[in-house]
C-alpha cells in the first residue's frame, strides 16, 4: 500500500479501526472531571427562562439551579462557573493602585457562589479555574483572567499566592446569585467597592463582537497559534454566505507541508 503525501492531507486509519489501538495512541481523554458548567440565575423560586441567543440554554432561579448542580455530582462534572466576581475586581482595578498596596478584598455573594468557588488553597490551575480568591487574586494583578491567569505557574507564583490569602469570602442571602459585590481595603485605609449585577457573557451583560473576538483570539493564541484568526473570524463571520464550510474548517488547521 502506498500513501502520498503528508499528515493531514492524507489521515492513514488502520491504527484507528480497534478501540485498543485507539487507546494505546491517544494523546489525551476527556472525561466529566475536566468541564466546568455554566449557569445564568433568575432571582425568585421555581422559575426559568429561554435565552433567546442561545437555544436549549436557559436561565433559572436558584431553587431549579440546585438540581442541576445535582446532576452535575452524579455525572462528576467538579464545578459550577459564576460570572461576576472577576468583573467586579477588573473595574476595580482601572481605578487602583498596585497589588502590593491592597490590604484586603472582601467579596460578599450568594451561598450557592460559595460553596461553589470559596477555594482559598489551590495548587493547580484546573482547582484554580473553581477559586474565588485565585480569580480575584490574578484580576488585581494582571488586570486580566485569560487562559494565561490560570496556569500551574501563574498559582504558584509568590504574588498571587500572597494576595489569594487577603482575599475574603462573606455570605450574603441578599444578593442575587448572579451578583457580587467586592470591597478593597488599601493600606493607607480608604476602601473602594464594586456592584455587578451581571457578569459579563450572561444573557444580561452579552459581550460584544469585538469582546468575542478578542476572546477567540486570546484562545487561539494559547492553544493553536498556527491559525490565520482574522481571517478564521472573518470567515465565521460570513459563514451565511459561505457556499464551502470546508473552507473554514481548513483555516483552522496547520497548513500541509
Amino acid at each position: 500500500m502506498n500513501f502520498v503525501g503528508k499528515f493531514p492531507a492524507r489521515r492513514p486509519r488502520r491504527m484507528r479501526r480497534d478501540e485498543f489501538s485507539r487507546r494505546l495512541m491517544r494523546e489525551s481523554a476527556l472525561c466529566s472531571a475536566d468541564f466546568i458548567y455554566p449557569v445564568f440565575v433568575l432571582d425568585g423560586s421555581n422559575r426559568e427562562e429561554q435565552v433567546a441567543s442561545l437555544p436549549g440554554v436557559s436561565r433559572k432561579s436558584v431553587d431549579l439551579l440546585l438540581r442541576d448542580a445535582e446532576s452535575c455530582v452524579e455525572l462528576g462534572i467538579p464545578a459550577m462557573a459564576l460570572f461576576p466576581v472577576i468583573d467586579a475586581c477588573l473595574e476595580l482595578r482601572r481605578h487602583l493602585p498596585a497589588g502590593e498596596q491592597i490590604a484586603q478584598v472582601i467579596v460578599r455573594g450568594h451561598p450557592l457562589m460559595l460553596e461553589r468557588a470559596d477555594r482559598p488553597a489551590v495548587e493547580t490551575g484546573r482547582e484554580a479555574k473553581v477559586s474565588i480568591q485565585h480569580s480575584v487574586a490574578v484580576a488585581f494583578l494582571d488586570d486580566a483572567a485569560g487562559l494565561a491567569q490560570y496556569a500551574d505557574r501563574r498559582v504558584a507564583d509568590p504574588a498571587v499566592r500572597a494576595l489569594r490569602a487577603r482575599v475574603a469570602v462573606e455570605e450574603d442571602p441578599d444578593v442575587p446569585v448572579e451578583a457580587a459585590i467586592v470591597t478593597v481595603r488599601l493600606t493607607d485605609g480608604s476602601s473602594f467597592s464594586e456592584h455587578i449585577r451581571d457578569g459579563r457573557g450572561t444573557p444580561g451583560r452579552p459581550m460584544s463582537d469585538d469582546e468575542l473576538d478578542g476572546k477567540v483570539r486570546e484562545l487561539a493564541a494559547f492553544g493553536a497559534p498556527f491559525v490565520d484568526m482574522p481571517a478564521l473570524i472573518a470567515a465565521i463571520r460570513g459563514i451565511e454566505q459561505e457556499s464551502d464550510v470546508g473552507r473554514i474548517v481548513g483555516l483552522a488547521v496547520p497548513a500541509p507541508h
